[in-house]
């Protein structure tokens, strides 16, 4: 009789337009429906990742009294609710108790209270967490709210109770996908570098998840992100634009109006679209989140973020949706699972693991392990992931892109991190592309030179939409690069008082770069066939092809950047308080800062005919450039530092140095104008007290002239030539 009705439900099921797929463990991590829910907390909702190193799980940071409530909860039969509660010790001195309450409800009936417990017995204090299980009652549907209170209102932020993923699980049971159901996800591991794809620096397997993924698809072994951090490298994959273009490319910059992104492409063909992101350079404050149902920070290295995503997936399994992960595990500072920290560092103690000072850093050895180990790590996660998509049912029906936004340098040449240069080790980047049972992709391993840039075309090609207008990049489904007119791609960073630019043509890749208060800019020219890590300097035997990728990226420059006027300035000490009035016939718009100005914020207010400005510099240079809304304009200038007129004799005009006559003062472009894009802004004023330089950048169309004709054509396809 079992069998009779089991066979009955798997027809129904069929004659639904459903596949059964057996039996699975439904798992609903209730932190990942924010579209189902209400938080009530004074700060809204934030969630962060808490407990021991080998079982961090998301959490939601809750004051009290405060409260979580999900909607639309489904609860067969035997479903359980689990969650942790965890408080910091210190704040047990505070709060000596707390009451937690469960409660349920269907429709708009009564609540019914299923726990009601009190918080802080000497058992409960010597916990990591406090686990709680509490049985559901069963409904297709129902309300449950989790909550908090205690004797009096917070009054001290140690007081922080943390709700530790709360989890529907139920019992084996049927489901059943409906056969148009697919999906495709973007996911982005912040740092990751192209080589660790396959073995990494340590002779084993650093990520075999994702080899394993790669396999199935399309490995592009020669991808690269067009900026070495990561701000504008998503800004590019998410719009298909250069940031030349997109100009999102300071840490407090936004993604500008008007944009399309390749979120907006999938809403507005119907498809659901979710974003689960660790980086909040990349928040929807910043413009990331247009074209998006769902827009998640999830401060979280790996676990919570896919717990996060793997909710919303499954409550949106029944349809088609588009969702981007953006992990943070592979970006410092490196905290891997203790076992793969033991596995890669050969049993050295976690413990001994802090980050480095700047007086002992770790030796090139260690980081590297470390680093391998936190690949490792979100490696692992993937894999529990993946695993999970496959048991419900969806696995084969989601198309995967893997990159990264950058790499990370590990010593390569001699330094750290990210941001800092264009060299291989931090823009190029993993990038593969698995088909799915209904989006088939072949598998291979392309050697067609590839970009963060070709995400959206090749995506909106795979998904058959339409394509947005002004995108730069390749459908890499059909773009086979001809080795007689190989691609050009560019490269750029502004960062840590740094600027940096390079070309890459077929093998060769030409490097400019300037670091502020050395003087010159470098320039080295590498085959990266014959020379991968960019150690040998072609540029003196290779002469002819170094001028002509210093032409083709002058030439970039110059019709990338249009008319721009800059103020470099130096404070003459570690930092001052800047202010000052920019106004032109016509008015002026688009101000950006940098050379410095990383992480301050660059405050301004429109005028009638320009703006004000404001900032703090935090370091002794620093830099702000705008447009004026006519070209060749004069501009009036006034500035101010700690509140104060800059006296006219510490303000220079242009590379030759003209002295201002006064403050304010008017300056003609002529006056101020410079054919050098790359040099250092603040050579020549040193000196006691802050000073600055006013130029002016045209652009030098004329310049287009002197490119190979191949370059040239290349730059016209993409809108730079007209």
């Amino acid at each position: 009789m079992r069998r009779r009705v089991a066979a009955l439900a798997l027809l129904a099921l069929a004659g639904c337009g459903r596949e059964p797929i057996g039996a699975v463990g439904e798992e609903v991590h209730l932190l990942g429906l924010p579209h189902r829910s209400e938080v009530r907390c004074s700060w809204g909702r934030r969630l962060a990742e808490e407990g021991p190193a080998e079982d961090r799980r998301l959490a939601l940071a809750l004051d009290h009294p405060s409260s979580l409530t999900v909607h639309g909860v489904e609860s067969p039969a035997g479903a359980r609710l689990t969650f942790g509660i965890h408080l910091r010790p210190d704040s047990w001195e505070i709060r000596p108790s707390l009451e937690a309450r469960v409660e349920w409800r269907e429709g708009e009936g009564e609540w019914r209270r299923l726990l009601d417990r009190r918080i802080g017995s000497e058992a409960d204090r010597a916990r990591e967490w406090i686990e709680e299980a509490v049985p559901l009652p069963r409904s297709p549907g129902g309300t449950v709210r989790i909550s908090f209170e205690a004797p009096a209102p917070l009054s001290d932020p140690r007081e922080v109770v943390y709700l530790v993923d709360p989890v529907v699980r139920a019992p084996r049971r049927r489901v059943a996908i409906p056969p148009k159901a697919e999906g495709v996800i973007v996911l982005l591991v912040d740092a990751l570098r192209a080589d660790r794809l396959g073995a990494g620096a340590s002779d084993r397997p650093v990520a075999p998840q994702l080899d394993a993924l790669a396999a199935e698809g399309i490995l592009f072994e020669r991808a690269t992100s067009p900026a070495p951090w990561t701000k504008p490298a998503v800004a590019s994959l998410f719009t298909g634009r250069s940031p030349a273009r997109h100009g999102a490319n300071l840490p407090f910059a936004r993604l500008p109006e008007g944009l399309p992104t390749i979120a907006e492409s999938f809403s507005g063909a119907g498809w659901r679209t979710a974003a689960f992101v660790a980086n909040s350079m990349v928040a929807p404050e910043f413009g990331f989140g247009r074209g998006f149902d769902v827009f998640e920070v999830v401060k979280s290295r790996a676990r919570g973020v896919f717990d996060s995503a793997l909710a919303w997936i499954e409550d949106h399994r029944d349809e088609r949706f588009f969702v981007y992960v953006h992990l943070h595990g592979a970006h410092a500072p490196y905290r891997p699972a203790p076992r793969l920290a033991r596995l890669f560092l050969e049993d050295r103690e976690p413990a001994s693991l802090a980050m480095p000072g700047e007086e002992e850093p770790w030796d090139p050895k260690t980081l590297t392990a470390l680093y391998d180990a936190q690949v490792a790590t979100v490696d692992a996660e993937f894999g529990r992931f993946r695993a999970r998509l496959e048991r419900i049912g969806l696995e084969d029906r989601i198309a995967f892109v893997v990159t990264a936004d950058h790499g990370e340098e590990l010593h390569d040449h001699g330094e750290w991190l990210h941001g800092h240069t264009v060299h291989e080790e931090l823009v190029r980047v993993p990038l593969l592309l698995r088909g799915s049972k209904g989006r088939p992709v072949r598998r291979a391993r392309s050697r067609a030179t590839a970009s963060l840039l070709d995400v959206f075309p090749t995506l909106v090609s795979l998904a058959d939409l339409r394509a947005a207008p002004g995108l730069e990049g390749e459908d890499l489904l059909e773009f086979e690069e001809d080795p007689r007119r190989p691609r050009v791609l560019f490269h750029w960073t502004d960062m840590y008082g740094r600027r940096a630019f390079a070309v890459r043509e077929g093998k060769h890749k030409y490097v400019e770069s300037l670091h502020v208060g050395e003087g010159a800019p470098r320039v080295a020219l590498f085959d990266l066939e014959a020379d991968p890590g960019e150690r040998h300097d072609r540029a003196g035997d290779l002469a002819e092809v170094a001028r002509r990728l210093a032409r083709a990226l002058d030439t970039y420059r110059r019709l990338t950047s249009g008319e721009r006027w800059y103020l470099s300035l130096r404070t003459g000490g570690n930092g001052a308080r800047w202010s000052g009035t920019i106004e032109a016939e016509g008015g002026a718009a688009d101000v950006r800062g940098g050379l410095g100005l990383d992480w301050a914020i660059l405050e301004t207010a429109p005028r009638e005919d320009g703006f004000d400005f404001a900032f703090g510099a935090e370091g002794p240079t620093a830099e702000i450039s705008f447009r004026t809304n006519r070209a060749g304009v004069p501009v009036r200038v006034a500035l101010r530092t700690e509140g104060d007129p800059l006296p006219p004799e510490s303000i220079l005009l242009g590379p030759e140095g003209g002295r201002a006559t006064g403050n304010p003062l008017d300056v003609p472009s002529a006056a101020a104008a410079t054919p050098l894009f790359l040099h250092d802004p603040t050579e020549d004023l040193a000196g006691e007290g802050p000073r600055c330089r006013i130029w002016y950048h045209a652009p030098g169309a004329a310049a287009a002239g002197d490119l190979d004709p191949e370059i040239l054509d290349h730059l016209r396809a993409l809108g730079y030539v007209r």
